[in-house]
Formats: structure tokens, C-alpha cells, sequence
């Protein structure tokens, strides 16, 4: 293990004023290699970059529709379940839904910021 000396004092300039963290949960299938995932989680935590805080939090259950019916590998990777997702809204009524939600908060000038090859 190698021991490092990082001094996080020092300010370095960010062009965006907001990160948005991302991490999607998608329907899924444990034995099927082509598989048409779909969205069915949309979460955000919005964190200051001057402050590397949190300040809002977005979610959105999503449903799916080219493949309704959750898988039972699904329910257990995921932890979500047939019916947060049954009456749930649509992926583009969900990202209307967001973009709302972004303008109500004066959320703007942002990156996403995603982790792992999923999202």
C-alpha cells in the first residue's frame, strides 16, 4: 500500500456548478447474452461542485415496456419489484418529468457523472 499525501484545499476550477449522479437500474435476464434492457430506476443526487455536497435528490420508478414483467434475477439483482414498476410512467414521460424537475430547482450548467459500464 502505497501512502499518499493529497492536499484537497486547494480549488481548482470547475466549469459545471452541479454534478449529477446517476445510477440506473435496468430490467434484466441472468441467462439470456441479448437481452433488450430498459430503464426501470432513475436516480440523481445533485452535489455542488464548489462544495462536493448534496443538495437534491431526484428518483423515478420507470416502466417498462418492451419486457412489463420483471424477472425474478431482476427483482433479486435490482431489489425492485413487479409493482413499483407496473404503475409507474414511461421512460420519455419520466425524462419530461426530469426536465422539469430541473428547471423548478435551477438546476443547470451540469455533467453526469455515471459509474460502470451499465449506465
Amino acid at each position: 500500500v502505497r501512502e499518499t499525501n493529497m492536499d484537497f484545499t486547494h480549488k481548482v476550477y470547475q466549469p459545471f456548478k452541479y454534478y449529477l449522479v446517476l445510477d440506473v437500474e435496468a430490467t434484466c435476464e441472468e441467462k439470456f447474452p441479448v437481452y433488450q434492457n430498459e430503464i426501470i430506476e432513475f436516480p440523481i443526487v445533485v452535489i455542488d461542485s464548489s462544495t462536493l455536497t448534496v443538495i437534491k435528490e431526484f428518483q423515478l420508478y420507470l416502466k417498462p415496456t418492451i419486457n412489463p414483467i420483471l424477472s425474478d434475477f431482476c427483482t433479486k439483482l435490482t431489489g425492485i419489484t413487479q409493482d413499483k414498476v407496473e404503475n409507474a410512467i414511461t421512460l420519455k414521460e419520466g425524462l419530461t418529468k426530469f426536465d422539469t424537475w430541473l428547471k423548478e430547482n435551477n438546476i443547470d450548467n451540469f455533467a453526469f457523472v455515471t459509474d460502470g459500464p451499465w449506465d
